[in-house]
């Protein structure tokens, strides 16, 4: 085991770490530090360094007596350790598209296929209605029978609710053009699992899957629900929010939701 300085913490090594990567350039996500410049490490030997490392995998070794910090895994780690919340952290870590990377390693961590920048040309008559041809959704996520298209947004608490409801509506309308182009569906859907005997598994076992559009924000917001019932999380209490979905399931669904049924993936639909 690693022997630090008795008045060494965890989390002072973590924050001596958080202070040294916010020099950094946000759109770099893993940045190199010196060791030397650690000072909780400069009164033990590279053995125990390394031991200290091995103990948290967003930290790795490097050339020319470097490590490199992972800023999404240690922002998620730093959370539970400092006295920082995520959305701190992240205001202060990382660009926006950092911040797509960190909600898409969450929902990864909850059990969710995720993918980043999905985008897709609507190929069906719902193009006329909307006057709107291309998409691109920020994070998607599915974990059966969830579909969930996440829009992240850096709103500050005092945007207007007509800005914010607007916005929700507009992946309202993204998630019914991924439902009217099956083909595309299908297709992400292939992405997502990446595997025949997991789709197929899918498509014998978990439908109708439920298509939630999301809007995951950096700020809490005083709006929860926009005038469609599209919900408003924020970054903080987006695990929480995951887990209470299968509540939710058991119940009724309080969230605007899209059923999405096998039927729409026929021959027919798919030419």
């Amino acid at each position: 085991m690693y022997n630090l300085n008795p008045n060494e913490s965890i989390e002072s090594i973590f924050s001596e770490i958080y202070h040294l990567i916010l020099s950094s350039k946000r759109k770099i996500y893993d940045p190199w530090i010196k060791i030397t410049e650690v000072t909780s490490f400069q009164d033990i030997d590279d053995y125990e360094i390394d031991q200290f490392i091995d103990c948290f995998p967003f930290i790795k070794r490097e050339r020319w007596n470097h490590i490199s910090i992972d800023k999404i895994e240690f922002i998620l780690n730093a959370s539970q350790i400092l006295s920082l919340d995520i959305k701190r952290l992240a205001e202060k870590l990382l660009n926006f598209q950092g911040f797509e990377r960190l909600i898409k390693e969450i929902i990864s961590k909850m059990g969710y296929l995720a993918i980043t920048n999905f985008r897709f040309t609507d190929h069906s008559e719902y193009k006329n209605k909307t006057s709107q041809e291309r998409y691109e959704v920020d994070i998607i996520g599915l974990d059966a029978p969830y579909l969930l298209i996440i829009d992240a947004k850096e709103w500050i608490r005092r945007s207007p609710f007509a800005s914010l409801n607007n916005a929700a509506n507009l992946q309202y309308q993204r998630g019914i053009a991924l439902t009217k182009n099956p083909k595309i569906l299908k297709n992400l859907l292939n992405k997502l699992i990446d595997s025949p005997e997991r789709f197929k598994k899918l498509f014998e076992k978990s439908f109708p899957l439920k298509l939630i559009p999301i809007m995951v924000t950096l700020e809490d917001n005083y709006v929860r629900l926009n005038q469609k019932q599209i919900p408003f999380v924020s970054i903080h209490q987006l695990t929480s929010f995951l887990s209470e979905l299968e509540i939710e399931n058991k119940k009724s669904l309080y969230y605007k939701c899209i059923t999405i049924s096998k039927n729409i993936f026929q021959e027919k639909n798919l030419e």
